[in-house]
């Protein structure tokens, strides 16, 4: 049975490390439930072989929660398929200039401090700088434990991954003025997909499609022969498209001024 939520997933942790561990061992493992949800008895106990295999590289004596987390990495890194021996990963960094690694780390860094910003928001695990040699970073997060448990999203969550996908572009407005790059198309993309889903959810009292079939109202004959179960008298059909892109539009310029007003406050985060 796999542990689906923090609780669970501490109790499986902590029945197969107290099984696993010698007087050798020193694992914190509470920790590491955020990255665990999930696992098996079984995943943890080969987790926990990993590390020790990893404690012993790095002349360790015992098991510390960085050997396990480092394996964890690992396992995210070969899974993107962008994990590279130390040699070869030192290699690439060398080869890439120092504006470029600053450019992509004020980048990075400015995810990250928004992200840390929010209480509630996912867990931030780790950054990693030219992962697998290429000229990018990556940041990785979990969700919490209760939003793993409700099952659903809230308009605020939406609004804080608008916010702090935002945040990478901001911190290079922020410190290098004009000079922002296109690589934060992702971002955008991102950003633009979670404000349309605000604009057409049915929790959006003013354009959700709830509010839209409440104003126009269904026709008279809603079991219509040509196969449409419903169908609903739109006056202005090309009305209601402008209406929406203008709103995600608006969302969109919102939240990134925001960003950045509060990305301001933050530069010397940003560029040290």
């Amino acid at each position: 049975m796999l542990p689906k939520s923090q609780g669970e997933a501490v109790m499986t942790q902590g029945f197969v490390l107290i099984q696993a561990a010698s007087k050798d061992f020193f694992i914190p493992g509470f920790k590491l439930v955020f990255r665990t949800v999930g696992y098996s008895g079984a995943d943890i106990r080969n987790l926990v072989n990993e590390g020790a295999i990893m404690s012993v590289r790095k002349g360790h004596s015992k098991i510390y929660q960085q050997d396990i987390v480092d394996v964890l990495d690992k396992q995210l890194l070969e899974g993107m398929g962008v994990l590279l021996t130390e040699e070869e990963q030192q290699k690439c960094e060398e080869s890439v200039s120092f504006e470029k690694k600053r450019l992509l780390a004020v980048h990075e860094a400015g995810h990250i401090v928004l992200a840390h910003l929010f209480p509630r928001f996912d867990w931030h695990a780790f950054s990693q700088l030219l992962p697998g040699g290429k000229e990018t970073a990556i940041s990785v997060f979990y969700p919490r434990e209760d939003m793993l448990d409700q099952g659903y999203t809230t308009f605020g969550y939406m609004k804080m991954q608008m916010v702090v996908a935002h945040g990478g572009r901001c911190a290079e407005r922020v410190v290098f003025g004009d000079e922002i790059t296109d690589g934060g198309r992702d971002d955008l993309e991102k950003i633009t997909k979670i404000a349309r889903e605000m604009v057409i959810s049915p929790a959006n009292s003013r354009l959700g499609l709830t509010a839209l079939t409440k104003r126009v109202g269904l026709m008279d004959r809603p079991d219509s022969p040509d196969g449409e179960l419903i169908k609903y008298r739109w006056d202005d059909p090309f009305v209601i498209p402008a209406n929406m892109t203008l709103e995600v539009s608006e969302l969109f310029s919102r939240e990134l001024t925001r960003v950045c007003i509060i990305s301001s406050i933050h530069i010397w985060v940003c560029s040290i």
